[in-house]
């Protein structure tokens, strides 16, 4: 049985706690060539800001900063902006945030950072603020071109010109790479009520004629520890007899608990088709669709879900 040993980490990135994937590649079944990156529509779409006020224009400077300090792989410098008393709603702290941003540029050397603040309001002697980053970047691996686009909606607080508190209010992270990575279009709301019953939809957009899709859907909690010390994701091809006789055959298989093992399936349709209930607890979880066509490309979305209280 083939497998594709994939670095898929979710990291904390500048002025939010993105999600980004790593690859670390093996042989796979897709073409080693470069990506043409799709422009799928964004779930949520955001609108243009409006003019800035003052407040806003100097929260805006302070991300303009960050962002040159990112951009030029600045740890040091970025690092600065951020309190000695920094938190996450994600469990985060300013010494694990450090930790996360080394790991992610030591994986993706060049990445570019553009962070845009929508609104600032004063709250006291701290300062609220939402902001939308867009982070993009591409790294060449075994001759392979993977490129990744993330866009993070978040809300902070500032005070004395240091980050004290982030909260990710929305997040999208698309990795591709091959010939014709699948073009993904995900519908999934951002928030919704615990036990409330939601969709989930990844469709595929363009026509697959006589290509084969592969795929299957990862929902899991966000922790700390994940942030902090991701697994390996290992995804399993199909068999050829599966794949020719469009069925699957049942495997017992030894777990390995160093890395997170995915079964692909062959896919009837053109995506991932969900319905299902939220947690009874809040929470954070992120939510990937993992979609391969055979001997062109590979596509996962990952976007979060936050269960919030009645």
């Amino acid at each position: 049985m083939p497998s594709f040993s994939l670095r898929f980490s979710f990291l904390t990135t500048i002025a939010l706690v993105g999600a980004l994937s790593q690859p670390s590649l093996a042989k796979t079944i897709v073409t080693p060539v470069p990506v043409v990156t799709p422009k799928p529509p964004i779930a949520t779409p955001i609108s243009a800001p409006a003019p800035l006020d003052a407040l806003s224009q100097s929260v805006q400077a302070l991300h303009n900063q960050m962002d040159a300090a990112a951009n030029a792989a600045d740890r040091e410098t970025l690092l600065r902006f951020y309190s000695l008393e920094f938190t996450t709603a994600d469990g985060l702290n300013r010494e694990t945030l450090g930790q996360s941003i080394r790991q992610l540029w030591q994986q993706y050397p060049k990445l570019t950072y553009k962070t845009t603040v929508f609104r600032a309001t004063p709250q006291g002697k701290a300062v609220d603020a939402e902001t939308l980053t867009q982070i993009n970047g591409t790294q060449v691996r075994g001759g392979r071109t993977v490129t990744v686009d993330i866009t993070v909606r978040s809300r902070q607080r500032w005070q004395s010109n240091k980050l004290v508190q982030q909260e990710i209010l929305a997040e999208t992270t698309r990795m591709s790479l091959g010939d014709k990575p699948p073009t993904v279009a995900v519908n999934l709301p951002e928030t919704v009520k615990v036990g409330e019953r939601y969709n989930y939809e990844a469709i595929v957009l363009e026509p697959l004629a006589e290509d084969i899709l592969m795929g299957d859907i990862l929902d899991q909690p966000i922790t700390a520890a994940m942030l902090i010390k991701p697994k390996p994701l290992q995804l399993q091809l199909p068999s050829v007899l599966e794949l020719v006789g469009n069925r699957s055959f049942s495997r017992t298989t030894r777990p390995n608990p160093s890395v997170q093992s995915v079964q692909l399936k062959r896919l009837r349709s053109g995506g991932f088709f969900k319905s299902g209930f939220a947690p009874k607890t809040p929470e954070n979880r992120w939510l990937s669709a993992v979609l391969v066509r055979h001997d062109a490309g590979m596509t996962i979305v990952t976007q979060r879900l936050r269960v919030v209280e009645k």
